[in-house]
């Protein structure tokens, strides 16, 4: 604690513990003194008033309260500052991958060192929180960085929106999306190209596709160009709509067409990414698809035909008021009525026309003789609409985009799984001049498995070995796949591990679920058991696999014991080993839950709750 009454100057010059007052009245009396006996050499006793006198007022002892502790920390010239404190945040984040230490760094060290935070510290830290889509953290931390004032940037904003991206909590992030839209309008903020795009995907991906076709109107109005990059952004969003997805795909696809422009590989393979995992929704709205197909004459010769059949009816209504009206087929224009008209005669006669399925991607698709789409909604059906395998390689042509080994990957999950068709896609490449890469033919494993040729399956690595191709970790989980008893699967072990392989928790989960469906107990307990040696901590899907399993052999052993029918595998374990295995997997799998402890937390964020975050939990 500092000197009381004012004297705490004095400190650093005089004894703390002399009485001020009588040292100020007697000074003079001492140095005439002292000019006197300057000859004197050596000490000699001071007189009396001279003596040093204690004052509990004088002085106070040290308490170490919070403003002592402050300046002794302000005091510390060693005490690292913004600079250094900016590496560790970077050292922390981009080498060793640790987000929550460098959380914890600024939230606690920097605030025990009294280190104030500038733009630069926010920036990387709400980057590296979007990149993990820790939505609530990367808001919090921009909340406190508009509390410190700070010089807003562009690049916050972008993070942010991607961080709604990343998120698992959609509502949430949708949420937090669009307030911080509305906010950067009543800022008057005009965004850039950058921004826009990282607000269309955030959008897009939460299930806002209205407002992300709405940004992109927006940008037209701001006259940020529109490219093929921002219309990549939304059809992301569509990709996320697993019901609708691909209609909203094609519209989009059809939007871009009418603005001129042109696409490129990246619109391609979100296209057949659409094909292969969203559907085309409601059929009563799929007329939107080819309305946005035709041209406008053609919508204005639909509209024409429209009323003029609507008068026709009202005409026919007058004359003819006593029969009842049957409403004429709203078809596209007059020599499409004609049209129908021929077919139905030719349906009299036995004829049926026949029409080519028109690519839907085409600049210029002919869909007058459609009207509507009531295909059965496949991934294969939804290829054919944006011209199958030569129609869509031939359209990439006409547009000058060369074709990549990803187009190829993603054709292979859409062909019908048959030889025939694999074999058009292998035999297509070499003219296109690509070459497969390692995903290509852990995919081609997969297809080859899922029509349980695993003797063709296993026969890849010939042709990757041709290749050049080195197998890598997902090569080995998709041959693991072909392993469906538990001789192969003890092949399949011997061999990965006389190569050096470590097994993951993929592998062990595949591996695992082949035995549960061949309902060998013995053989899965010996895959828990190697599990707990290499130290694989599993996740849920493992823990969901097994307790199914589990389950699933009890059952069969109650429908025994009431003398209904059960598997083979079941009925042998009964007759041969009298339940010997299945009573030693159930002592195990006890005993393999209490070692292994597994985390069946589903929120992957958790992971990075700092020492803040705890303690504002515990209040």
């Amino acid at each position: 604690m500092a000197l009381k009454f004012g004297f705490h100057c004095l400190k650093s010059v005089i004894n703390p513990r002399m009485n001020i007052r009588r040292y100020c009245a007697n000074i003079q009396s001492s140095v005439d003194k002292n000019q006197d006996e300057s000859d004197d050499f050596g000490t000699y006793d001071l007189p009396t008033d001279e003596k040093i006198v204690y004052d509990k007022f004088d002085f106070v002892p040290e308490d170490m309260d919070s403003q002592d502790k402050h300046e002794a920390v302000i005091g510390d010239i060693y005490r690292p500052g913004r600079e250094q404190y900016l590496r560790q945040l970077n050292y922390l984040i981009h080498e060793k991958n640790n987000l929550r230490e460098a959380l914890n760094v600024l939230e606690v060290e920097m605030k025990e060192q009294c280190v104030k935070p500038e733009q630069a510290h926010f920036r990387i830290l709400i980057h590296a929180c979007a990149q993990v889509g820790h939505a609530k953290k990367a808001f919090q931390l921009h909340r406190e960085f508009k509390d410190r004032g700070l010089q807003k940037h562009v690049g916050i904003y972008a993070d942010l929106f991607h961080a709604c991206t990343n998120c698992q909590d959609k509502t949430f992030a949708l949420k937090q999306a669009t307030l911080l839209r509305k906010k950067l309008a009543e800022d008057h903020f005009n965004p850039n190209k950058v921004l826009y795009h990282t607000m269309i995907q955030a959008f897009g991906r939460c299930g806002d596709l209205e407002t992300a076709f709405e940004l992109i109107d927006e940008m037209r109005q701001n006259r940020v160009p529109v490219t093929s990059e921002s219309f990549s952004f939304l059809l992301q969003g569509c990709v996320s709509d697993k019901e609708n997805g691909f209609r909203h795909a094609l519209l989009t696809w059809r939007a871009m067409r009418r603005k001129t422009v042109w696409p490129n590989i990246h619109n391609y393979n979100l296209m057949l990414k659409a094909a292969q995992d969203c559907g085309l929704g409601d059929i009563k709205y799929t007329g939107d698809i080819i309305q946005a197909c035709l041209t406008a004459d053609k919508k204005l010769e639909l509209e024409r035909a429209k009323i003029k059949a609507f008068r026709q009816e009202k005409m026919k209504a007058k004359s003819q008021p006593e029969e009842v009206s049957i409403p004429v087929k709203d078809h596209w224009t007059d020599t499409n009525m004609e049209i129908v008209s021929q077919e139905d005669k030719e349906k009299e006669l036995g004829v049926v026309p026949f029409y080519e399925v028109p690519n839907l991607l085409a600049k210029r698709p002919q869909v007058e003789h459609i009207v509507g789409l009531a295909t059965e909604d496949t991934a294969q059906n939804r290829f054919m609409l944006i011209g199958g395998q030569t129609g869509f390689i031939e359209l990439m042509g006409k547009d000058r985009v060369v074709p990549d080994i990803k187009i190829m990957d993603q054709m292979l999950r859409l062909i019908p799984n048959t030889n025939e068709a694999e074999q058009e896609v292998l035999s297509m490449m070499p003219k296109l001049n690509i070459k497969p890469d390692i995903n290509f033919c852990n995919q081609l494993i997969i297809i080859r498995e899922q029509r349980k040729e695993f003797t063709l399956a296993k026969s890849t690595l010939k042709m990757m070995t041709e290749n050049d191709i080195s197998p890598d970790i997902m090569t080995f989980g998709s041959l693991a796949r072909c392993c469906k008893d538990p001789k192969s699967t003890r092949i399949f072990l011997q061999d990965f591990e006389s190569i050096g392989g470590r097994l993951n928790k993929e592998i062990l989960t595949t591996l695992l679920g082949n035995m549960c469906i061949a309902l060998v107990p013995a053989a899965v307990e010996r895959l828990l058991r190697l599990g707990v040696r290499q130290q694989i901590k599993p996740d849920k899907k493992m823990i969901q696999t097994v307790e199914k399993f589990y389950q699933t052999f009890r059952k069969f052993i109650i429908l025994k014991e009431k003398g209904k029918h059960v598997p083979y595998p079941v009925l042998l374990e009964i007759r041969e080993n009298r339940l010997a295995n299945w009573e030693q997997f159930i002592t195990y799998y006890k005993e393999w839950l209490a070692i292994v402890k597994p985390d069946l937390n589903e929120d992957p964020v958790l992971q990075y709750k700092t020492i803040k975050d705890k303690l504002a939990e515990s209040k």
